[in-house]
């Protein structure tokens, strides 16, 4: 079946996102790792806790125009008004500069009166040196925005590795030469920024010299009355989204003990920023579905776009659920041979984790289809609920339960997300999820629940091999590989179980076959190989 070109440019997109999502992840998990390993857990967690205080302030840096350069663009593009675009992007610049500033001063200045707050005497020289990141991170944010906006998945992940590897390069070369601290980790995560901008200054530049010097611009009237406004909407629900990401440690942060917060939020952060690893794929499908689908409503095609996003949630979950399932089984097991045995409390944390990213990504491509038809009031008020949820559970089981009752409350309102989606999602776009996703989530758990019965079995035969002292490099080394084994065979097993299970329940669509084809094609994989995948997928198509 020959693929239509919105599947096409998904495909080539998708396979751009993969290849830089997993480069970036390899390298956020090298970086936890160093960090996890080399610094104390008191300065990652007040790390973490100074980040998401400023992530918190850098939402409402840049009025929402990031994300409405996302949206009006392709929009633009769709109906050939392209010399409002070099406008758009002119003024979003210049409105961001100057908010950056201003929201950077803001914090610098009310440092201290927020370290009352927390209780935490260290807390305000962490957010005066984090400051700066303000103003860094609204440029940063507009030009991966501007890429993206443009298709230009290729660009938009090199720079975003670029900043990532970066992060890791500057942090070692940081701590070797001053030491670990929350200084340290502050000015390498600044500097890979910085580093980043810099990289995508003449691409972007190139991009705004191929659009048209003549025609009509964006009105003062139209900036003023529709681009803001939905700035401001697309802002204010990212700051509820990210509060819904962040009041965890915020409340934490505020109800815990302070002589034991730090150590508690760096064994949640770690443990988190290990769960969402599962988006890799979702993310590379996300990244190229959004400008893509954009398009194409601007265009009055629903039924296209419909079959595009239902194409796309196949994907995501077929790639998605082996993986949570894998991360949810060994949790433990990750964490203590990753980060050591400091961190392996958080292994119900990374569980949840898991499983919370895999519902938000069951049906995330609703959200972008509000987005998309400027339906963000929707959007908004989901946001709210959640985050309300959210806010209202984190108070109630954090004393409980510490770090697993923050976990479980997130998880909690990712549902409540999830099911907000499911019923608009039919309202407006009479969109049902396929009958395939709830076949790959059932083979998903048939998966889980073998794997489980499988996993004593692979234990017993390691006991079997000699136990070996830690104390040596030598011995220490050869510790780690025999748990890598035991790892990859279980995780092998558990991957090959669930596709042949998918097969088996006839999971796919026959344009699902010819996108992977696409796919394997331009990531050069040997024409043999290629042939043989989509002889066996195609055993899956019902």
């Amino acid at each position: 079946m020959e693929i239509s070109q919105h599947s096409k440019e998904v495909a080539k997109g998708s396979f751009w996102g993969l290849l830089g999502n997993l480069i970036f992840k390899l390298s956020s998990f090298f970086y936890t790792v160093l960090i996890a390993r080399v610094a104390s857990q008191n300065d990652v967690g007040l790390f973490y806790l100074g980040l998401s205080i400023i992530s918190l302030f850098a939402v409402f840096s840049d009025l929402g125009l990031s994300g409405s350069v996302l949206r009006y663009l392709p929009f633009f593009e769709g109906r050939n008004q392209k010399s409002k675009i070099k406008d758009l992007i002119r003024s979003s610049y210049k409105i961001v500069l100057v908010l950056g500033l201003l929201l950077s001063s803001i914090i610098f200045l009310s440092a201290d009166w927020i370290g009352q707050v927390y209780h935490n005497q260290n807390l305000p020289d962490t957010l005066r040196i984090f400051s700066a990141f303000i103003l860094i991170q609204n440029i940063f944010r507009l030009d991966l925005s501007f890429l993206q906006s443009k298709g230009d998945i290729k660009f938009n992940q090199f720079a975003s590795n670029i900043q990532n590897v970066s992060k890791l390069i500057f942090t070692s070369v940081l701590f070797y030469l001053y030491g670990p601290s929350v200084a340290t980790l502050i000015l390498a995560f600044i500097l890979s920024h910085v580093l980043a901008i810099l990289i995508m200054f003449l691409r972007i530049k190139d991009l705004l010299s191929q659009l048209p010097k003549d025609g009509a611009g964006i009105s003062k009237e139209e900036f003023v009355n529709e681009i803001i406004p939905l700035g401001i909407l697309i802002g204010i629900v990212g700051a509820f989204s990210l509060l819904l990401a962040s009041v965890d440690r915020i409340v934490m942060g505020l109800i815990m003990d302070p002589t034991t917060v730090e150590t508690s939020l760096a064994i949640y952060s770690i443990a988190t920023a290990l769960a969402i690893s599962i988006n890799i794929f979702p993310g590379a499908v996300q990244g190229i579905f959004f400008p893509v689908v954009s398009r194409i409503f601007g265009k009055g095609a629903n039924n296209e776009a419909i079959s595009l996003m239902q194409s796309s949630q196949r994907w995501s979950m077929f790639i998605t659920i082996p993986i949570a399932v894998v991360m949810i089984i060994f949790s433990s097991d990750m964490l203590r041979i990753f980060y050591g045995v400091n961190y392996q409390p958080g292994w119900l944390v990374l569980s949840l984790f898991t499983l919370g990213s895999l519902f938000t990504n069951l049906l995330s491509v609703i959200g972008f289809a509000l987005v998309a038809n400027r339906l963000v009031k929707i959007e908004l008020q989901m946001s709210v609920a959640a985050t309300i949820l959210n806010i209202l559970l984190c108070v109630l089981l954090v004393p409980l339960f510490g770090i697993n009752g923050a976990a479980l409350a997130w998880f909690i309102s990712m549902g409540a997300i999830t099911m907000m989606l499911q019923y608009y999602g039919k309202k407006i776009f009479n969109f049902t999820t396929p009958s395939e996703i709830y076949k790959l989530l059932f083979a998903g758990l048939v998966a889980f629940i073998l794997a489980l019965l499988v996993k004593p079995l692979i234990v017993d035969l390691i006991s079997f091999i000699p136990t070996l002292s830690e104390t040596g490099p030598t011995q220490y080394i050869i510790s780690k590989l025999i748990y890598l084994a035991y790892l990859g065979i279980l995780s092998l097993f558990t991957g090959v179980l669930f596709i042949l299970l998918s097969l088996f329940l006839k999971c796919f669509h026959s344009e699902d076959i010819s996108l992977m084809n696409s796919v394997l094609r331009r990531a050069f994989v040997p024409q043999p190989i290629v042939d043989f995948a989509v002889k066996v997928a195609s055993y899956g198509v019902k």
